[in-house]
């Protein structure tokens, strides 16, 4: 038998030279998360149990296409079973955790003989975990591991996703000691795909976040399982949740193992949000499913005036790539004039003069009655509301409409509002050249040549949504 650290070893040389890289679509509205804990016992033995249906539903890193061990081919899964062997006592505790990768191979086959010597049984298998190490934070609800088996890639036989802890040299106490960390808003957890070669489960894979992590996933949990893409291969989703003081983030890794690669299926932006809602929905009713954000407010005070917004993620090029953001409804005067400016953009004329009448027709008394509402909001939103009316009557040629406007400015005519200014500005162009688009950029000039004094709300916060100064003509 080959000394463990040759083993080590020679894993780590195969996986180097690895190429790299890489349930029925569920129906409108519906959100399904799969149980993050079975209760049910993996058998060693070739399992027969199949994930049963999914069960109702109660930010950053990016997955990566890279296969941390070879799929087990003749050649070396003979060398694997000459280490991975279950055990016939307790399996050691495994190296402290250091990121580097003797360490953590180490770890991972550490993992593997704990998975043979409890034979997959969740149960057991948590209670050995526990045995490398007391939790940094016994109080805490999150969970410390979870085994879920699944054919994951359509062979018939039922491979295993696993998460286990991680484990630290706690040196804030004398001596030091191991721990696992599990805490609240923080409890990394590392995702590893076993594969069953003859009777024992073999890892192939480790799912993996960004730079910073490595191969931690923050709380990360299984989400669904079933085909996305409509190709009638089953896709995975695992959901990793990053929390602060105030607020908590989930971030997506999407993808399919075909029994040899991780084939990663999130495109260039990361897929998550704040305080999110996932909904999956065959919105084309063309077989793929769609990804469905809905949240993203945060809970800090910083974060200013806020509202739900759904982010929608679907399949461009064989990747989900971020195709459109729906805000929710909101009778707020600035969601009012926000929305009226993404009809205008949208070259919605009637929705665009509705909205901006409603905001015209509050009085500036009632106006100081909104949450988060200053002074300068007050002032600053309706003449902007005005400036997206005269935009709609200069798009119907309603110049008559666009001098009926201009008494109505005088009373926002106050502390430096530019956004009067600008309105003149818009109706004299107009009426020079009957170009709306001209009289729109002539307006804008103004905003960028006061930027200080161009923000609706005289402070804003960090997650409130607003127009770029550099776009406030919406006209193009």
């Amino acid at each position: 038998m080959f000394p463990k650290w040759i083993i080590c070893l020679i894993l780590l040389t195969l996986a180097a030279c690895t190429p790299s890289r890489q349930p029925e679509p569920t129906s409108a509205a519906a959100t399904t998360r799969l149980p993050a804990t079975p209760t049910l016992a993996a058998p060693l033995v070739t399992p027969t149990t199949e994930p049963g249906p999914p069960s109702p539903e109660p930010l950053r890193p990016t997955p990566t296409d890279m296969p941390l061990f070879p799929p087990p081919v003749e050649a070396y899964s003979l060398l694997l079973q000459t280490y991975i062997t279950l055990p016939a006592a307790a399996p050691p505790l495994p190296p402290i955790w250091q990121p580097d990768n003797s360490q953590w191979g180490a770890y991972v086959l550490a993992a593997a003989d704990a998975l043979n010597y409890t034979q997959a049984n969740p149960e057991l298998f948590q209670a050995h975990i526990r045995t490398w190490g007391p939790l940094s934070s016994p109080d805490t609800p999150a969970p410390l591991t979870w085994i879920y088996p699944a054919d994951l890639d359509n062979d018939g036989v039922t491979e295993l996703l696993v998460r286990v802890p991680q484990l630290i040299n706690d040196c804030n106490v004398s001596p030091c000691q191991p721990r696992l960390i599990c805490d609240f808003g923080f409890c990394p957890g590392m995702v590893i795909l076993f594969e069953l070669v003859g009777d024992l489960y073999v890892p192939e894979h480790i799912f993996t976040g960004d730079d910073f992590q490595g191969f931690w996933l923050d709380n990360p949990e299984l989400f669904h399982l079933g085909d996305l893409t409509g190709d009638g291969q089953n896709e995975l989703i695992l959901t990793q949740q990053f929390c602060g003081a105030h607020t908590c983030s989930l971030v997506l890794l999407v993808g399919r193992w075909d029994g040899q690669t991780w084939h990663n299926l999130v495109g260039q932006t990361s897929l998550g949000q704040s305080s999110t809602n996932i909904t999956l929905e065959d919105r084309e009713g063309n077989g793929t499913v769609e990804i469905l954000l809905t949240g993203g407010t945060v809970g800090s005070v910083g974060g200013g005036l806020q509202r739900v917004h759904t982010l929608v993620f679907a399949l461009d090029n064989g990747r989900y790539e971020l195709i459109e953001t729906i805000p929710a409804p909101d009778p707020h005067p600035y969601y009012l004039m926000m929305d009226a400016y993404y009809a205008l953009q949208a070259n919605d004329l009637n929705q665009a003069e509705q909205l901006a009448q409603q905001v015209l027709a509050i009085p500036t008394a009632e106006m100081m009655g909104f949450y988060w509402m200053d002074e300068w909001g007050a002032v600053r939103i309706p003449s902007y509301a005005a400036i997206e009316l005269m935009m709609v009557y200069a798009l119907r040629g309603d110049q008559a409409a666009i001098q009926s406007l201009l008494p109505t400015l005088a009373q926002y005519d106050t502390l430096g509002n530019p956004y009067v200014a600008a309105a003149l500005l818009f109706a004299d162009t107009y009426n020079q050249t009957g170009n709306a688009a001209a009289a729109c950029q002539a307006m804008a000039t103004v905003m960028q040549a006061t930027p200080e004094q161009a923000q609706f709300f005289e402070w804003m916060g960090y997650n409130t949504e607003t127009i770029p100064l550099d776009a406030m003509c919406p006209l193009g």
